[in-house]
């Protein structure tokens, strides 16, 4: 509870939100051969997507930026026809997701909203990010925010 208190306070201060730094690993990718650690700035050298969407969560539109999730994960030598990713993220949710999504859809590996970082007080630093004018709340379940690891799970 103090550190909610102090938290709050810190905000109310002025003090920035906290936010991943540039160097400082932000997302583990583990496949059968190893694992890949990322930082924001090795995600910023990826090419970058643009999705401006609505979500289940929010009416007004956001800008999210990014990379692919596919892009990633060819990236840390995860076998592209491999059965599925378990998503895992900061706040404890996990999801298997089919790695065929990740090549059949554009799925975003949102970095930013609006052209700003995502501090960890918005559910930040990374989210999966699907655009919702095409694929509706049928994949709300894949969405993850805060974002921290990715594991290659056999089927």
């Amino acid at each position: 509870m103090k550190v909610v208190r102090l938290l709050a306070l810190a905000v109310l201060a002025g003090f920035p939100c906290f936010t991943a730094g540039a160097t400082e690993p932000v997302l583990k990718v583990t496949t059968e051969i190893g694992s890949h650690s990322y930082a924001l700035s090795k995600l910023d050298r990826f090419d970058q997507n643009v999705i401006s969407t609505r979500t289940t969560w929010s009416d007004v539109e956001k800008k999210f930026s990014g990379p692919l999730v596919r892009d990633v994960l060819a990236d840390s030598d995860m076998p592209l026809d491999a059965g599925f990713v378990l998503a895992k993220a900061l706040n404890g949710y996990n999801v298997r997701i089919p790695v065929s999504e990740f090549i059949d859809t554009d799925v975003m590996l949102a970095t930013r909203v609006d052209g700003n970082r995502i501090a960890l007080e918005d559910r930040g630093p990374l989210r999966i990010i699907y655009d919702y004018s095409t694929v509706g709340p049928v994949k709300d379940s894949f969405w993850v925010w805060m974002l921290d690891e990715m594991v290659l799970v056999a089927e």
